[in-house]
């Protein structure tokens, strides 16, 4: 499906009030003072017509126990489709100028499909915060919006909006899809914010809370502090030890620091390499 599909499948609903849907990503189509009644101002709101998806979202599959193998490790090849089917969907979106600024399991919607190993294909949803990004520009500016634990730090301390800021929550999604855990879980918000972008913090699966998938953790990534004069303290992130090091890369990657920094479509080794450099995250 298009953009122009998308377009065309909009309902256009008459209501009470201007309003708009999304943040900005689906404004009001049109508003008009309604001269039949004194004061009344009468517009239009924007709703998007999706395919059902009756399986609900990942996360609440990944709750459930997806992707998981009773003898343990995690369903690897069901883990990459997954990986696969959303990063195409966020290229897809970028292409057209669109930044989701909401990624996370539970904006991805489940299908079944009987013919899929996995017993579903995924797909992204849930378009409230979406916003277009003019041509030319890299970011949009003031929009503190998005979800904490899967927003990233630029969008936390200066509020922008990038395509960026979109693969950094693809990063956090790779984690909750590698470990079944959400992201951060036990993490007091109030200290969650300055970890993220001062502490570059990133989620750590407890070994406690996953034993049972493939115990013990082993160390897959950590980041310098950037800071000058601040030592080489470490924040150390976790994955389980049949996690090919290719895919704790590509999550590193992705939740990077610097934006400029994030994996946009640089080839990857195997076994990613032979999805994944094709899709361009950067659009265009």
């Amino acid at each position: 499906m298009d953009m122009m599909e998308l377009e065309e499948i909009c309902v256009f609903k008459p209501t009470d009030a201007i309003s708009a849907v999304g943040g900005g990503g689906a404004r009001a189509a049109r508003a008009s003072v309604d001269g039949g009644a004194a004061g009344a101002i009468s517009g239009w709101e924007v709703r998007l017509v999706l395919e059902y998806c009756d399986l609900g979202t990942l996360r609440e599959r990944l709750d459930d126990g997806a992707l998981a193998r009773p003898d343990g490790p995690r369903d690897l090849g069901g883990v990459l489709a997954t990986a696969l089917e959303v990063a195409r969907a966020l290229a897809f979106l970028h292409e057209n100028g669109v930044v989701h600024a909401d990624l996370k399991a539970r904006n991805v919607l489940l299908k079944s499909n009987a013919s899929d190993p996995r017993g579903f294909i995924a797909k992204v949803g849930d378009f409230g915060l979406s916003m277009q990004i003019d041509p030319g520009a890299t970011y949009i500016s003031n929009l503190f919006q998005g979800t904490m634990t899967h927003m990233a730090p630029e969008t936390m301390e200066h509020g922008r909006l990038s395509r960026a800021s979109d693969v950094y929550g693809y990063g956090i999604l790779l984690f909750e899809l590698m470990t079944g855990q959400a992201a951060f879980k036990g993490v007091p918000r109030a200290v969650l914010g300055y970890d993220v972008m001062k502490m570059h913090r990133r989620p750590a699966g407890r070994a406690g809370a996953v034993a049972a998938l493939a115990p013990p953790f082993r160390v897959r990534w950590w980041w310098p502090r950037p800071h000058a004069g601040g030592g080489e303290g470490h924040r150390v992130v976790e994955f389980p030890n049949s996690c090919p090091q290719e895919f704790a890369d590509l999550a590193a990657l992705c939740w990077h620091p610097v934006p400029d920094q994030r994996y946009a479509a640089a080839p990857l080794p195997p076994p990613l390499a032979a999805a994944l450099p094709t899709i361009n995250f950067e659009g265009g």
